[in-house]
């Protein structure tokens, strides 16, 4: 995957947590579903929880700051 890919999957996947708070559970349920989906493609299945939660890390920072 090229770095242009991984940055526009990454700001999507943040994006997504960001919104997680005002989901409902099926909705949320989904979304868990579709990032695992993303974090195995971007780093294979092994790494997957890693990747996710760096993509929570920074969701989590971003929602500090504001």
């Amino acid at each position: 995957m090229d770095f242009e890919n991984d940055n526009k999957m990454d700001k999507m996947a943040v994006e997504m947590l960001l919104k997680a708070p005002l989901m409902s559970k099926e909705e949320l349920d989904e979304t868990i579903f579709t990032l695992r989906k993303m974090a195995i493609k971007k780093s294979g299945r092994r790494n997957a929880r890693y990747t996710m939660d760096s993509w929570a890390d920074i969701a989590y920072d971003l929602s500090m700051k504001c």
